[in-house]
C-alpha cells in the first residue's frame, strides 16, 4: 500500500479524499470507532483484581497478533524489580511518570497491509488510570479533552518492534482532521519485545532537546527513557507470574496530592478508573 494510499485512503469504508464509511466507524479515514471522536465519555470503577473480567482484550486466536494479546502493565515507575531481575531487564531510566495502570487491545484492529494496530483511544475502555479517590484522574481528563489515540505500528520485518504514534482529534466547523505532532518536535514512542511483554522506549527529539538546554534542564533528562510494560493476562484469561507485582502497586493507596516520578496520586482503596461511553 502506498503511502498516499495510506494517508488519504478509507480505511473502514470506500471513497478516496472523502470516505464513507462501514457502520460502526467515522473520521477523515473511517479509522476510529463511531461516537470516540465527538460523543461523550466518563470514568468508571473497576477492582483492581477483577480487570481481566472488565476489560476488552485480545484472545488467543483473534485477529490480533499475537504479541498484543491479553493485557499489558504500564510500570512507568519500575516497581517490579524482581520481574526486571528474573528477564536481566535494567535499562530502566525515566524523569517523570503518568498516573496510569493498563493498556489492552481487545478493541483495536490489525492491517496486515500497513503493520498497524489502532486505533486505540486513551480514553476509552482499553487504557486505565489511576482513581484520585474522587472517581476522577487528570490525565484521563486531559486526554479525553483531545481525543488523545494511539497506533501502534509494527516497524520491522520480525515484529518485534512498534512504533507507537499518539494523534489528537481535531474539528474544523464539520470537518474533523487527525493533528501528529513530529517526532523531532518531542519524542519518538517505541516498544520492543521482551520475555516479559516489552521494552517501551521514548527517544527524545532535536527540538525537546534544545528547549532542555534552553531552560538548563540536566542533560540526563533527555537520553532515552525505558519502563517495562508486562503482560499481566495471556491471550486464554490466565494471570501471569506479574499479576502479583501489579496488584500490589495497584492496590498501594497514597496521600500524594501532586503526582511525581517517585509517588502518584492513587487512592482507589482496591479500584482503578477506565473511560466508558457516557451510556454505559
Amino acid at each position: 500500500m502506498s503511502l498516499l494510499s495510506n494517508m488519504l485512503g478509507c480505511v473502514h469504508g470506500s471513497g478516496w479524499l472523502r470516505c464513507t464509511c462501514h457502520e460502526g466507524w467515522e473520521g477523515p479515514r473511517c479509522d476510529i470507532f463511531a461516537g470516540y471522536t465527538s460523543g461523550d465519555f466518563h470514568l468508571r470503577e473497576i477492582k483492581n483484581d477483577e480487570v481481566e473480567f472488565e476489560l476488552p482484550y485480545a484472545q488467543s486466536g483473534s485477529h490480533m497478533r499475537a504479541e498484543l494479546e491479553g493485557i499489558f502493565w504500564m510500570d512507568q515507575r519500575s516497581v517490579n524489580v524482581e520481574g526486571m531481575a528474573e528477564a536481566g531487564y535494567d535499562s530502566y531510566f525515566g524523569a517523570s511518570a503518568a498516573d496510569e495502570f493498563l493498556v489492552s487491545f481487545g478493541e483495536a484492529t490489525f492491517d496486515p497491509q500497513t503493520r498497524c494496530v489502532s486505533p486505540v483511544p486513551t480514553y476509552g475502555p482499553s487504557w486505565t488510570y489511576m482513581n484520585d479517590g474522587n472517581g476522577t484522574n487528570e490525565q484521563w481528563a486531559t486526554n479525553f479533552g483531545n481525543r488523545l489515540t494511539g497506533f501502534f505500528c509494527f516497524i520491522d520485518d520480525s515484529y518485534t518492534t512498534i512504533e507507537v504514534v499518539s494523534k489528537m482529534y481535531l474539528s474544523l466547523g464539520p470537518f474533523w482532521l487527525w493533528v501528529t505532532i513530529p517526532n523531532w518536535v518531542t519524542a519518538r514512542m517505541l516498544m520492543k519485545k521482551t520475555s516479559f511483554g516489552f521494552d517501551r522506549v521514548t527517544e527524545w527529539g532535536a527540538f525537546a532537546k534544545t528547549m532542555g538546554r534552553v531552560y538548563g534542564l540536566p542533560k540526563s533528562d533527555f537520553q532515552d527513557w525505558h519502563y517495562p510494560v508486562f503482560q499481566i493476562v495471556d491471550g486464554n484469561g490466565n494471570r501471569t507470574p506479574h499479576y502479583a507485582a501489579y496488584l500490589a502497586w495497584a492496590n498501594s493507596d497514597t496521600t500524594a496530592t501532586v503526582s511525581t516520578y517517585e509517588v502518584p496520586v492513587n487512592r482507589g482503596n482496591g479500584t482503578q478508573l477506565v473511560g466508558v461511553r457516557a451510556s454505559m
